[in-house]
């Protein structure tokens, strides 16, 4: 099954490794400083507090499980994948009728700096748009 000691092994070294606070982390996630702590095999973590830590990180469920070594999140992040090769991705994916290319690229740019989740939530918000026309 699943071993605790995995994610939290993974949580903590993600937030030393991008020199965050555990406090901070697990107070912005809206959780208690020692869920870490309390955390065990038998008792393991809400999978909507996972999800949150998860989010926060910028990583997948299934690392903070064990379940992959990628921390990749997959899935919708194909889609708005942004920067290296797929740096077109976006004026390919999307019918930017008239934007020149200074636009493409500055959005491009905007875009590379957010997380995978806040991407996602601009791809939700501009289809959202896309329906109301």
């Amino acid at each position: 099954m699943y071993n605790a000691q995995i994610t939290i092994d993974r949580i903590q070294n993600l937030i030393k490794s991008r020199k965050l606070v555990q406090k901070t982390v697990l107070e912005d996630c809206g959780l208690n400083e020692n869920t870490l702590k309390r955390m065990n095999d038998s008792r393991g973590m809400s999978s909507f507090n996972l999800a949150k830590i998860a989010d926060y990180l910028d990583v997948s469920v299934d690392y903070l499980l064990g379940r992959t070594d990628e921390p990749e999140i997959h899935g919708i992040s194909n889609v708005i994948s942004i920067g290296g090769n797929n740096a077109g991705s976006l004026s390919n994916s999307v019918n930017i009728g008239k934007a020149s290319t200074e636009d493409i690229d500055e959005i491009v740019e905007m875009l590379k700096g957010l997380t995978l989740t806040q991407r996602s939530k601009v791809v939700l918000m501009i289809d959202e748009l896309k329906n109301q026309k």
